[in-house]
């Protein structure tokens, strides 16, 4: 298949077929996990892995509530880098979405703040991705 084609109708590319998000069923497209309010067994957790941002702005939740422009001016401060808020503020939707966080609305004269705050459940995601992320880590130092 040359590039910018699409293949048969309904054909399933192998990255979307073995993608550990995918949660459609069909021909060798299901995902089998334990329970899905477990970090350690939900698809979403490989996900949130490869994505540093992601992470970084797990650890910045875990460290107490925020709301999503203080994340962007911590990662901003930290990496000397922009990152975009369609990145923060749909990253906190589908954690909202999940149940790992929760919301509260604070007003501030004008202002209104969207403050979000990891729930249990949300803590033990980042205690599994943070665990699984020391792992890798350390085998990078270690080939160096």
């Amino acid at each position: 298949m040359k590039r910018g084609e699409t293949g048969k109708p309904g054909a399933v590319s192998e990255k979307v077929k073995n993608s550990p998000m995918q949660y459609t069923s069909g021909p060798n497209m299901s995902v089998t996990y334990n329970n899905p309010n477990d970090p350690a067994t939900d698809p979403l957790t490989d996900d949130l892995i490869s994505d540093f941002k992601r992470l970084f702005m797990l650890s910045v939740l875990y460290e107490g509530p925020i709301h999503g422009y203080g994340i962007t001016r911590r990662y901003e401060a930290a990496y000397h880098r922009v990152i975009g808020e369609v990145m923060v503020y749909g990253f906190l939707s589908m954690l909202l979405k999940n149940g790992y966080v929760t919301l509260d609305v604070i007003y501030i004269g004008t202002k209104v703040r969207k403050v979000y705050e990891l729930t249990e459940s949300g803590r033990t995601l980042c205690k599994v991705l943070f665990a699984r992320f020391r792992e890798v880590y350390s085998v990078a130092i270690e080939s160096i």
